[in-house]
């Protein structure tokens, strides 16, 4: 058999096992212990169904994964793509930090490892941390997963909806110097519901910028 039908053959099968994949819309959900019992920040409940209000817009095939303290986020990741399945959209839906780091619900790995100084950084993912040499390994672990994910034919793209997650120095800027586009909100951000005053029934329309603020949902394009 020759080099070239050695060749065709090989492209062909890798093909047919791109062809196999089932492309999915993949959100991510942030749900934090101990929830939150302030009336002005988002509690768990507000996380959860703006989600739902996000996988609903997305259509079918579209997944959920709750992260927690226990579920880490690669266990997450690796669900999504059980089944031969990889993501053609990536949404993020958490707390963020007005530094423009993602808040995740446990010590990140080798947090052990920070310096007391330091230690408040063990649930940041992006922003200030991300510009240490710990925090940074913490990026490029999470781009590295987010690449693996994404279905090959196309380019990843990540939405961090998260209040601060797109200030400049923020983690979506610092995801998109690792090859991936991104968007977020520069500043503050709603996940509360509204209520009709008749029926008393709530709705949750899912993440926006805080009304009365300058925030605003921006993109960043992979470097």
């Amino acid at each position: 058999m020759s080099r070239w039908i050695c060749c065709s053959i090989l492209v062909l099968a890798f093909a047919g096992y791109l062809r196999a994949q089932k492309a999915i819309n993949c959100v991510v959900v942030m749900q934090y212990t101990p929830d939150t019992s302030e009336k002005d920040i988002a509690n768990n409940q507000d996380l959860l169904e703006s989600a739902n209000t996000l996988a609903k817009a997305l259509g079918a095939d579209t997944e959920i994964g709750k992260v927690t303290s226990t579920v880490k986020l690669q266990a997450v990741f690796d669900a999504f793509a059980k089944g031969k399945r990889c993501c053609k959209t990536i949404v993020i839906v958490s707390h963020g930090g007005t530094n423009g780091a993602l808040d995740m619900p446990y010590d990140l790995p080798k947090a052990d490892e920070l310096p007391e100084r330091d230690k408040g950084m063990a649930r940041e993912l992006g922003g200030p941390a991300g510009k240490t040499g710990w925090g940074g390994d913490r990026l490029d672990e999470f781009a590295k997963a987010v690449k693996k994910l994404f279905c090959p034919d196309l380019k990843p793209v990540v939405s961090f909806d998260g209040c601060y997650t797109a200030k400049e120095g923020g983690i979506a800027e610092q995801v998109a110097a690792r090859g991936i586009g991104t968007t977020g909100y520069t500043g503050s951000c709603d996940f509360g519901y509204l209520e009709n005053e008749t029926t008393r029934e709530k709705k949750w329309p899912g993440p926006r910028p805080k009304e009365g603020t300058s925030s605003q949902k921006k993109s960043y394009p992979p470097k």
